[in-house]
Protein backbone atom coordinates (compact mmCIF):
# COMPACT_ATOMS: atom_id res chain seq x y z
CA UNK A 1 0.00 0.00 0.00
CA UNK A 2 1.15 3.74 -0.80
CA UNK A 3 0.27 4.57 2.58
CA UNK A 4 -0.29 2.59 5.67
CA UNK A 5 -2.40 5.14 8.27
CA UNK A 6 -5.70 3.90 8.64
CA UNK A 7 -8.68 5.68 6.77
CA UNK A 8 -10.33 8.37 9.17
CA UNK A 9 -14.15 8.36 8.91
CA UNK A 10 -16.11 10.44 10.97
CA UNK A 11 -17.56 8.92 14.37
CA UNK A 12 -20.91 11.38 13.58
CA UNK A 13 -23.19 11.48 10.42
CA UNK A 14 -23.92 14.91 8.64
CA UNK A 15 -27.38 15.70 8.02
CA UNK A 16 -28.50 16.26 4.26
CA UNK A 17 -29.20 19.44 3.61
CA UNK A 18 -31.36 21.46 1.35
CA UNK A 19 -30.40 24.64 1.14
CA UNK A 20 -32.63 27.58 -0.55
CA UNK A 21 -31.44 28.82 -3.82
CA UNK A 22 -30.84 32.54 -3.48
CA UNK A 23 -28.39 35.61 -5.09
CA UNK A 24 -26.05 35.33 -2.45
CA UNK A 25 -25.75 31.17 -2.78
CA UNK A 26 -25.60 31.98 -6.32
CA UNK A 27 -23.18 34.52 -6.28
CA UNK A 28 -20.46 32.25 -4.11
CA UNK A 29 -20.88 29.87 -6.36
CA UNK A 30 -20.14 31.24 -8.67
CA UNK A 31 -16.71 33.06 -6.77
CA UNK A 32 -15.41 29.84 -6.13
CA UNK A 33 -16.08 28.45 -9.45
CA UNK A 34 -13.67 31.98 -10.92
CA UNK A 35 -11.51 30.80 -7.88
CA UNK A 36 -11.18 27.27 -9.68
CA UNK A 37 -10.66 28.23 -13.08
CA UNK A 38 -7.76 30.59 -11.41
CA UNK A 39 -6.19 28.15 -9.92
CA UNK A 40 -6.13 25.41 -12.47
CA UNK A 41 -5.01 28.24 -15.59
CA UNK A 42 -2.04 29.27 -13.30
CA UNK A 43 -1.42 25.41 -12.42
CA UNK A 44 -1.57 24.47 -16.07
CA UNK A 45 0.78 27.55 -17.54
CA UNK A 46 3.74 25.78 -15.32
CA UNK A 47 2.60 21.93 -15.62
CA UNK A 48 5.55 19.97 -15.61
CA UNK A 49 3.78 16.91 -17.19
CA UNK A 50 4.56 15.69 -20.24
CA UNK A 51 0.87 16.35 -21.03
CA UNK A 52 1.00 19.60 -20.01
CA UNK A 53 -0.45 20.82 -23.91
CA UNK A 54 -3.39 18.83 -23.07
CA UNK A 55 -3.89 20.11 -19.32
CA UNK A 56 -3.86 23.51 -20.80
CA UNK A 57 -6.39 22.21 -23.26
CA UNK A 58 -8.89 21.30 -21.06
CA UNK A 59 -7.99 24.39 -18.35
CA UNK A 60 -8.82 26.52 -20.84
CA UNK A 61 -12.19 25.07 -22.06
CA UNK A 62 -12.90 24.81 -18.35
CA UNK A 63 -12.16 28.65 -18.07
CA UNK A 64 -14.12 29.55 -20.66
CA UNK A 65 -16.93 27.28 -19.51
CA UNK A 66 -17.58 29.06 -16.41
CA UNK A 67 -17.14 32.14 -17.72
CA UNK A 68 -20.09 31.29 -20.52
CA UNK A 69 -22.51 28.44 -18.43
CA UNK A 70 -25.84 29.66 -17.25
CA UNK A 71 -26.69 28.78 -13.51
CA UNK A 72 -28.31 26.07 -12.93
CA UNK A 73 -31.31 25.46 -9.66
CA UNK A 74 -28.85 24.03 -7.03
CA UNK A 75 -30.18 21.39 -4.00
CA UNK A 76 -26.99 21.80 -1.95
CA UNK A 77 -25.88 18.62 0.61
CA UNK A 78 -23.35 17.48 2.43
CA UNK A 79 -21.97 13.76 2.87
CA UNK A 80 -20.19 12.66 6.24
CA UNK A 81 -16.74 12.54 5.43
CA UNK A 82 -16.73 16.68 5.04
CA UNK A 83 -17.05 16.94 8.70
CA UNK A 84 -12.82 17.05 8.59
CA UNK A 85 -13.13 19.94 5.81
CA UNK A 86 -12.17 22.28 8.02
CA UNK A 87 -8.57 21.00 7.35
CA UNK A 88 -8.56 22.01 3.76
CA UNK A 89 -6.06 24.37 3.28
CA UNK A 90 -3.98 23.96 6.75
CA UNK A 91 -0.74 22.09 5.11
CA UNK A 92 2.01 24.79 4.03
CA UNK A 93 1.67 23.86 0.23
CA UNK A 94 -2.05 23.71 0.16
CA UNK A 95 -3.58 26.52 -2.78
CA UNK A 96 -5.53 29.27 -1.37
CA UNK A 97 -8.95 28.04 -3.18
CA UNK A 98 -8.74 25.07 -0.58
CA UNK A 99 -10.30 27.61 2.29
CA UNK A 100 -12.81 28.97 -0.28
CA UNK A 101 -13.90 25.55 -0.95
CA UNK A 102 -14.08 24.38 2.75
CA UNK A 103 -15.75 27.79 3.78
CA UNK A 104 -18.73 27.93 0.95
CA UNK A 105 -19.13 23.77 1.10
CA UNK A 106 -22.50 23.56 2.48
CA UNK A 107 -23.79 25.69 -1.09
CA UNK A 108 -22.65 22.98 -3.07
CA UNK A 109 -24.20 19.50 -4.14
CA UNK A 110 -21.82 16.89 -2.78
CA UNK A 111 -22.69 13.14 -2.94
CA UNK A 112 -20.96 9.72 -1.88
CA UNK A 113 -19.17 8.44 -5.30
CA UNK A 114 -20.54 5.57 -6.96
CA UNK A 115 -17.04 4.06 -7.22
CA UNK A 116 -16.37 3.11 -3.75
CA UNK A 117 -18.63 1.61 -0.83
CA UNK A 118 -18.23 4.20 1.83
CA UNK A 119 -21.84 5.72 2.00
CA UNK A 120 -19.52 8.86 1.55
CA UNK A 121 -18.01 8.20 4.83
CA UNK A 122 -14.52 7.98 3.00
CA UNK A 123 -14.90 9.60 -0.57
CA UNK A 124 -17.50 12.95 -1.66
CA UNK A 125 -17.97 14.24 -4.50
CA UNK A 126 -18.70 18.15 -5.34
CA UNK A 127 -20.52 18.14 -8.31
CA UNK A 128 -19.41 21.48 -9.73
CA UNK A 129 -21.86 20.51 -13.28
CA UNK A 130 -24.61 20.43 -11.33
CA UNK A 131 -24.13 24.22 -10.46
CA UNK A 132 -23.91 25.77 -13.40
CA UNK A 133 -24.48 23.86 -17.21
CA UNK A 134 -21.64 22.46 -18.90
CA UNK A 135 -23.53 21.43 -21.47
CA UNK A 136 -24.37 17.52 -22.16
CA UNK A 137 -20.98 15.14 -22.38
CA UNK A 138 -21.21 10.61 -21.46
CA UNK A 139 -18.39 9.72 -18.98
CA UNK A 140 -19.49 6.07 -20.57
CA UNK A 141 -18.94 7.05 -24.32
CA UNK A 142 -17.46 10.86 -24.50
CA UNK A 143 -20.54 11.72 -26.73
CA UNK A 144 -21.32 15.42 -26.79
CA UNK A 145 -19.68 18.59 -26.53
CA UNK A 146 -20.43 19.11 -22.69
CA UNK A 147 -17.37 18.86 -19.43
CA UNK A 148 -17.85 17.04 -16.50
CA UNK A 149 -16.55 18.68 -13.67
CA UNK A 150 -15.85 17.99 -9.67
CA UNK A 151 -14.14 18.24 -7.24
CA UNK A 152 -12.98 14.81 -5.43
CA UNK A 153 -12.50 14.84 -1.75
CA UNK A 154 -10.78 11.73 0.28
CA UNK A 155 -10.35 11.31 3.81
CA UNK A 156 -7.21 11.26 5.57
CA UNK A 157 -5.35 7.89 4.56
CA UNK A 158 -8.50 6.80 2.56
CA UNK A 159 -8.82 5.39 -0.71
CA UNK A 160 -10.24 6.45 -3.83
CA UNK A 161 -10.86 2.96 -5.94
CA UNK A 162 -8.97 2.34 -9.31
CA UNK A 163 -11.12 2.97 -12.28
CA UNK A 164 -11.55 4.35 -15.45
CA UNK A 165 -13.86 5.66 -18.32
CA UNK A 166 -14.10 6.66 -21.66
CA UNK A 167 -13.25 10.95 -21.52
CA UNK A 168 -9.69 12.12 -21.26
CA UNK A 169 -9.30 13.92 -17.94
CA UNK A 170 -7.26 15.98 -15.48
CA UNK A 171 -6.78 16.79 -12.02
CA UNK A 172 -5.04 19.85 -10.00
CA UNK A 173 -4.39 18.63 -6.68
CA UNK A 174 -5.63 21.73 -4.17
CA UNK A 175 -4.90 20.49 -0.82
CA UNK A 176 -3.23 17.78 0.98
CA UNK A 177 -0.66 15.17 0.22
CA UNK A 178 -1.53 11.95 -1.74
CA UNK A 179 0.08 9.60 -3.86
CA UNK A 180 -1.50 8.72 -7.46
CA UNK A 181 -1.67 6.30 -9.99
CA UNK A 182 -2.54 7.81 -13.73
CA UNK A 183 -1.58 8.41 -16.83
CA UNK A 184 -0.97 4.74 -17.91
CA UNK A 185 1.39 3.94 -14.95
CA UNK A 186 1.19 0.93 -12.96
CA UNK A 187 3.19 3.25 -9.95
CA UNK A 188 1.61 5.82 -7.68
CA UNK A 189 3.76 8.66 -7.12
CA UNK A 190 3.28 11.40 -4.98
CA UNK A 191 2.19 14.59 -5.82
CA UNK A 192 1.37 18.12 -3.68
CA UNK A 193 -0.79 20.75 -4.27
CA UNK A 194 -0.48 22.79 -7.39
CA UNK A 195 0.28 19.45 -9.31
CA UNK A 196 -1.59 18.57 -12.30
CA UNK A 197 -2.19 15.33 -13.79
CA UNK A 198 -3.68 13.93 -16.89
CA UNK A 199 -5.31 10.43 -17.72
CA UNK A 200 -6.07 9.41 -21.32
CA UNK A 201 -8.98 7.81 -22.51
CA UNK A 202 -9.18 4.47 -20.15
CA UNK A 203 -5.85 5.17 -18.27
CA UNK A 204 -6.77 3.27 -14.73
CA UNK A 205 -6.59 5.54 -12.05
CA UNK A 206 -6.77 6.26 -8.15
CA UNK A 207 -5.63 7.89 -5.35
CA UNK A 208 -4.38 7.25 -1.53
CA UNK A 209 -4.72 10.34 0.78
CA UNK A 210 -1.60 11.00 3.20
CA UNK A 211 -2.51 12.00 6.99
CA UNK A 212 -5.04 14.99 6.08
CA UNK A 213 -7.87 14.98 4.08
CA UNK A 214 -6.95 15.62 -0.44
CA UNK A 215 -9.30 17.74 -2.17
CA UNK A 216 -8.65 17.63 -6.33
CA UNK A 217 -10.17 19.41 -9.36
CA UNK A 218 -11.20 16.95 -12.22
CA UNK A 219 -12.51 18.11 -15.31
CA UNK A 220 -12.97 15.44 -18.53
CA UNK A 221 -13.72 16.16 -21.40
CA UNK A 222 -13.93 15.57 -25.40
Amino acid sequence: MPYSGRCRTPLVLLAVATLTDNTDARATRRRVLAECAEALTAAAETSASPNANLIRQGAARFAEAVATAPDLPVAASLVPVLESRAELGQGPADLPIARSIAAAADLFPWSASSRGTDGGTEIALGLLDQVVDFGTFSLNTSEGSGLIVGLAYVGANCVYPEHNHAPQELYLVISGQSRWRFGGSAEYVTLAPGDTLYNNPRDIHGLVAGDAPVLALYVLWA
